[in-house]
């Protein structure tokens, strides 16, 4: 203890306190610290107004002598309007009569129209048959399943469903089977 004692003394002699001589100077002194500290800062880079305002003139007038000098003409030329080419007209080429005169045509043939043939089967028969004038809504049932057009029995397709008859094909072939009432 009897050294932190001496340094006590020792800061008492050396800054002692001109407002009160009678007070031990032993409070730190903050204005004589920020101004040392002040000075520190300001001995690294110093800058006057003066040269500042130079710095930044000579600045702007490196970068307008690089634009004006360095950049291409920036100036956006028009195009010029599309010019419509005239097609010169041709001349009407004439045709020399054919030596022969072209036979007419034949008549085309007539359409083969699908012979539907009677189905003579007693492989299916008709138990009912609901008609419609919308085709989707049509149906029958044969050999006791619903069935519409397009779908299948063995191996027939329906083709049509007509009022009393449904028209079914079998490979290249169309049948007519008939509705019987009973």
């Amino acid at each position: 203890m009897s050294t932190i004692l001496k340094a006590l003394k020792k800061a008492e002699q050396e800054n002692p306190d001109p407002e009160n001589p009678n007070r031990s100077s032993l409070k730190l002194n903050v204005r004589t610290i920020l101004n040392s500290r002040i000075r520190n800062q300001r001995q690294g880079f110093s800058l006057n107004p003066k040269g500042g305002i130079f710095f930044l003139g000579l600045l702007v007038v490196i970068v307008l002598v690089s634009y004006v000098l360095l950049l291409p003409d920036m100036t956006v030329q028009p195009r010029p309007a599309i010019e419509k080419k005239q097609v010169p007209q041709l001349q009407e080429i004439k045709q020399k009569e054919p030596v022969q005169m072209p036979q007419p045509l034949s008549k085309p043939a007539p359409e083969k129209k699908d012979e539907i043939f009677p189905l003579k089967d007693e492989i299916l028969s008709i138990q009912a048959i609901s008609w419609a004038k919308n085709p989707s809504d049509r149906i029958a049932v044969i050999n006791n399943k619903i069935i519409g057009e397009g779908e299948s029995v063995q191996g027939y397709r329906i083709v049509e469903i007509g009022q009393d008859e449904v028209i079914l094909r079998l490979a290249d072939q169309k049948f007519r089977l008939i509705f019987k009432y009973q």
